[in-house]
């Protein structure tokens, strides 16, 4: 993660370059079918203009 100040924003920023993993143990217990869902919410910006946040739903099945 990398911070910077940002005058469009007249704030310090936080954001990955690149690419970035996030990882979550999660623990089943017994043998039912079970489900981790969520959203990923981003914003895409570049020196000119920022996109508006994109939410995304995901659901994972687990086993």
């Amino acid at each position: 993660m990398k911070t910077e100040f940002d005058p469009n924003f007249k704030s310090d920023m936080k954001f990955y370059e690149s690419n970035v993993s996030f990882v979550q143990k999660i623990k089943v217990k017994g043998k039912a079918n079970a489900q981790a869902k969520g959203t990923v919410e981003f914003m895409v910006c570049d020196d000119h203009q920022c996109l508006p946040p994109t939410e995304v739903p995901f659901t994972v099945s687990l086993k």
